[in-house]
């Protein structure tokens, strides 16, 4: 529709902003301390304001002190769980996070269960992020229903496209919940863009350079949409040719 019409996407969609900020992603468990800073603070060199690591496991303190002393109280850190902890355990957690003043906790229970994810948001020390795993709208409108999230973290490629995405976000509007993304910046920041709940794009670059057409550079901490018809991510040539399923 967007192309028929000649616009960008995120116009058609509202137009909200012209750049999304973005938070650098990563913090694998298997970093060392030294490559931990050094993948924060790369981030940090690309005026991003905001880092997010995994949490769950026996060095949780350590490397949560370890960032914050390290990156400063200026940088938003964020802490994903990737479903690790139970109720308790994760409510536990949350109170050594909000100590060194993480933003949020990201799925820090399994995600199937929306009970005890409400459960640990009347509970947590700090504000609670999902839905990464949360297909189609009714499922986001559970979690804001159940107030069992704060933040919404739809997958363009997992909650059912463009379409449902912009259900997703009609949502956070309603619920005056924040609205960010899981992966797949190129996409991702032309929709959360789109919306008034808009709030950052998750930054990780895992598509090689050369795959698209147009660089998603990351200038001040934030990406400018595409303001070509469409969503404006095209894939190069040589990409097409490179990634074709003999």
């Amino acid at each position: 529709m967007a192309k028929v019409a000649a616009l960008p996407l995120h116009t058609l969609l509202g137009g909200f902003r012209r750049t999304v900020p973005v938070y650098g992603s990563g913090g694998w468990h298997t970093l060392t301390d030294a490559a931990l800073i050094a993948e924060a603070s790369g981030f940090v060199a690309q005026r991003i304001t905001a880092y997010k690591y995994k949490t769950g496991t026996s060095r949780d303190r350590a490397r949560t002190q370890l960032l914050r002393q390290e990156l400063g109280d200026d940088i938003t850190l964020f802490a994903d769980a990737n479903e690790r902890f139970n109720v308790s355990t994760a409510i536990e957690h949350s109170k050594m996070l909000a100590e060194y003043g993480v933003a949020w906790l990201e799925e820090p229970v399994l995600a199937d269960s929306i009970d005890d994810l409400a459960e640990v948001a009347r509970g947590s020390a700090v504000p609670i992020a999902a839905g990464e795993n949360a297909y189609f709208q009714w499922e986001f409108r559970e979690l804001l229903e159940r107030r069992a999230a704060s933040y919404l973290q739809p997958d363009v490629g997992r909650v059912g496209g463009v379409s449902e995405f912009r259900r997703v976000a009609a949502l956070a509007d309603a619920f005056n919940v924040s609205l960010s993304s899981h992966l797949w910046h190129e996409l991702s920041i032309s929709l959360v863009g789109a919306s008034p709940m808009g709030y950052m794009c998750e930054y990780a670059p895992l598509i090689p350079s050369g795959t698209f057409t147009r660089d998603f550079v990351v200038k001040a901490g934030a990406i400018d949409i595409p303001d070509a018809p469409g969503h404006g991510v095209e894939f190069t040539a040589d990409a097409l040719v490179r990634y074709a399923v003999a």
